[in-house]
């Protein structure tokens, strides 16, 4: 009778244990679980996260702005700055023309003059006026701070930054400014043309050496795609299209300059 009742004894004491074990396992899974759904949403919500901090890289894999249109070869033979500056002020809604853009806003100066067939010659600096008549074909024409200038006494500086921009890759042009629908002034040479020479004259005030690269363009940058970059130029067409690395090339050769108009 004793043994029985140690044997029902040990028997109850066993599947109390194993219960207990059972319980034991059983929170221990509970718990393990979840903790795995903590991690799974906390994991989640940083992915969703790290994807509304990508969106601003996430551009378009092609862009073509509709920018107004201007051709210079009647009227503005060497004036292809103020062209493209006044395409992209256009575009914003601005009503200029560009013969208003060069007579009110547009700071020249006369074109390089020589002592003598052999001598040296003098001139003002392309990076402070525009050189020689735009609307002649004798004009020699400028560079981005000379727009600038002009840009900053036509707008409205509480509602416009415009940007002065250098060696900065065409590529990064398009995701910084074209992606966001922000045309580019843009310096290269005619046609994207790599056949290019140099003349040189003193500045007059300073006696530096001026580099002069020709034949030097100034369009405008509206759009990219895999292949081509686009631009309202003035000397050939609206949206007209070259290639990547022949645009790149000619940019560098015009010291990689280029202006952008963004809104505050």
């Amino acid at each position: 009778m004793n043994s029985k009742r140690r044997y029902f004894g040990e028997k109850k004491v066993s599947i109390i244990y194993i219960i207990a074990v059972i319980i034991v396992v059983s929170i221990l899974t509970t718990s393990d679980n979840k903790t795995n759904i903590e991690i799974v949403t906390t994991t989640a919500n940083e992915i969703k996260t790290l994807k509304n901090e990508k969106t601003d890289f996430n551009q378009p894999t092609e862009m073509l702005l509709d920018v107004p249109y201007i051709n210079q070869i009647e009227s503005y033979p060497t004036g292809c700055e103020s062209v493209s500056a006044v395409m992209a002020l256009q575009y914003l809604g601005i009503d200029i023309t560009v013969d208003e853009f060069i007579d009110n806003h547009l700071k020249m100066a006369q074109t390089p003059y020589c002592d003598n067939p052999q001598g040296d010659c003098f001139g003002f600096s392309p990076w402070e006026f525009y050189i020689g008549d735009p609307y002649t074909d004798e004009g020699f024409g400028c560079f981005a701070p000379v727009i600038e200038e002009a840009l900053l006494d036509i707008l409205d500086k509480n509602q416009y930054e415009v940007k002065e921009l250098y060696n900065i890759p065409v590529s990064q042009l398009c995701s910084d400014y074209i992606a966001k629908e922000i045309p580019v002034i843009f310096w290269a040479t005619m046609y994207m043309s790599d056949n290019i020479s140099q003349i040189y004259w003193y500045d007059v005030n300073t006696n530096e050496k001026i580099d002069w690269v020709q034949p030097m363009h100034c369009m405008l940058l509206v759009g990219y795609d895999e292949e081509y970059y686009y631009f309202n130029d003035p000397l050939t067409e609206k949206n007209q299209k070259y290639t990547k690395d022949e645009t790149e090339n000619a940019y560098k050769a015009m010291y990689s300059q280029a202006i952008a108009i963004v809104k505050k």
